[in-house]
């Protein structure tokens, strides 16, 4: 007989080798994600948004005569076969597994016909753009879903991945927003105290029927998803938390200003043309750390960023790519491990094309990458905390930040999440 403590290495060793197994496939490229991802280096500035409306959070209202519009151009320059599909998914974004008919009516494969090339730019690129629903697919029920673009030829071939909401607000939300109670964290927090109005809505145990999510400025890394009612007086579900509901304020996102090439935008020092990659390059004034530093109230967009172009009549075909430069000055190597260049810019992820290269001789980390022109937000983060690095941005109660209270509910006899409740406010009204 094989000794215990054997048997128990060998078992070790085979789920060590699943853990890898499992990691070697997530890191592949043609691993289905269920967030937001771009698998295609020659795919950039990816828009999900309500038609009409720059900005805008992507979802609407399955009421609403509202369509989300996608926008995204392929460097290659040449015309590809692209098709889009979309996938229901439960409130933590895992497959729902419920049948296509259920919550899609028409055609869940559709090629994306409307493309035209960019004019007069120095980067060539490929525009791609199409809305939806359209009467070749609807949407039926409400919920979380991922819009997915393929290859049409080889449809387990992803380009990327999108996640956008389609909701209906049967309840009402009530918010309360103001300084921490709890003292300790009055100087750096934002509490997010709520009321749910459940009327109409059948719970058989309202502690647990319901899944509430919050997320600040539009930031699914660091969405609060694990709050239960405190409260419950008949129909109304009260969120009245001390420390539970706390969301960092941190401060407010840094900003320039690439809309034009041929002046110097906010935050630009430099531009200059590139010789070798045959387009402008953009060196950003060089950033410090502001953790010492005292609150200052500035306008953002809360890290976003607009595609504009100055000199043109067509933002999206006439902007150029330019290739712009991040740098943050240390006094030495950040103990937090990597520092990435993050917001919208980067769909809010860590990856590796936004990760900033440290140089021991000038205590500065630097990054360059290809935006197109445009008005942008960015901060810096440390590796694996999605959340503000603060000791590189610095933390303030009072700065402005966009919230959205998301309640998800399955009914009995249903298989699938619905997406019954949204809220959106602003720190603003803080107090």
């Amino acid at each position: 007989m094989v000794p215990l403590p054997i048997k128990l290495l060998v078992c070790l060793l085979l789920i060590l080798q699943l853990v890898s197994v499992a990691q070697d496939d997530y890191a592949n490229q043609q691993t289905l994600r269920y967030h937001n991802h771009c698998y295609k280096s020659n795919i950039k500035t990816i828009l999900l948004e309500a038609e009409g409306a720059p900005l805008s959070f992507p979802m609407y209202d399955i009421n609403s005569n509202v369509k989300l519009i996608v926008r995204f151009d392929d460097l290659d320059a040449d015309f590809k076969n692209y098709n889009y599909t979309v996938e229901h998914c439960d409130a933590n974004w895992q497959p729902s597994n419920i049948p296509q008919d259920l919550y899609v009516k028409g055609f869940n494969n559709e090629p994306i016909l409307n493309y035209k090339t960019s004019f007069n730019t120095l980067v060539k690129y490929t525009h791609y753009t199409f809305s939806f629903p359209n009467e070749n697919m609807q949407l039926l029920i409400t919920g979380n879903y991922l819009l997915k673009i393929v290859d049409r030829d080889y449809p387990d071939n992803f380009i990327f991945v999108r996640r956008f909401l389609v909701f209906e607000n049967r309840l009402q939300i009530k918010e309360d927003i103001h300084r921490p109670v709890n003292p300790e964290f009055r100087r750096e927090k934002q509490e997010i105290d709520f009321v749910v109005n459940t009327a109409g809505l059948t719970l058989p145990n309202p502690y647990t029927d319901l899944k509430v999510k919050i997320l600040q400025n539009d930031n699914w890394n660091t969405a609060l998803e694990t709050l239960r009612p405190l409260y419950v007086k008949q129909e109304e579900l009260e969120y009245n938390y001390e420390s539970e509901n706390l969301f960092n304020g941190g401060n407010q996102f840094r900003w320039f200003d690439i809309r034009s090439i041929r002046y110097h935008g906010e935050g630009v020092n430099t531009i200059e043309y590139n010789e070798t990659e045959k387009n402008y390059a953009v060196q950003l004034f060089t950033d410090n750390k502001r953790s010492a530093d005292r609150y200052v109230s500035d306008n953002d967009i809360n890290g976003n960023y607009l595609i504009k172009y100055n000199e043109g009549s067509d933002d999206h075909l006439m902007g150029d790519y330019v290739s712009v430069t991040f740098r943050l000055k240390v006094t030495a190597k950040d103990d937090c491990g990597n520092i990435y260049v993050h917001g919208a810019l980067s769909a809010w992820e860590q990856e590796e094309n936004n990760r900033m290269k440290y140089d021991s001789l000038t205590n500065t980390y630097t990054r360059t990458l290809l935006l197109k022109q445009g008005y942008y937000n960015y901060l810096y983060t440390c590796d694996g905390n999605e959340s503000l690095p603060f000791d590189i941005e610095g933390n303030h109660w009072e700065t402005e930040n966009n919230y959205m209270i998301l309640v998800y509910n399955m009914q009995p006899g249903k298989r699938y999440y619905e997406l019954l409740g949204v809220r959106r406010f602003n720190s603003l009204r803080i107090y």
